[in-house]
Parts: structure tokens; C-alpha cells; sequence
């Protein structure tokens, strides 16, 4: 297994327990430096995840969402 499935599989068993993920939880718990990457390998596989952008008063980001394990056709 390379390190790419790796992070993989730590994102989906990630968001399949949670639904969501930010880049910030994705750098501090599992050591993932760019989750954008990743999530575009998912969507690769088949896997149904959006995007949604935050904003707060001091910062904007995105938090990916996890549309269950239905994949696209």
C-alpha cells in the first residue's frame, strides 16, 4: 500500500464517521498537508463529496461533506 491510499482511507473512514472534514482537522490529525489533493482522488474513485466554503469574521475556507456511500455513476 502506498502512502496516497493511505490518506485516502484515513479520509473516507474519516468521513464516513463524521460527514465533514476540514483541511485544518485533516493537517492536525492525520498529517494530510494538502486535503484538496485527496478529496480530488475520492471524486476520481467514484466517491460523491461537496465542497461548501465557511466564512468567519477572521477567515474563509472549505469543509468537504460526505454525500454517504453511494458513489457516482
Amino acid at each position: 500500500m502506498n502512502v496516497m491510499e493511505s490518506q485516502n482511507e484515513r479520509i473516507l473512514k474519516h468521513l464516513r464517521k463524521y460527514g465533514q472534514l476540514t483541511s485544518i482537522i485533516a493537517l492536525n490529525n492525520y498529517h494530510i498537508p494538502y486535503l484538496p489533493a485527496r478529496i480530488h482522488d475520492l471524486r476520481k474513485m467514484g466517491y460523491d463529496i461537496r465542497a461548501e466554503w465557511i466564512t468567519t469574521s477572521k477567515r474563509k475556507y472549505r469543509k468537504y461533506v460526505y454525500n454517504g456511500d453511494n458513489k457516482k455513476p
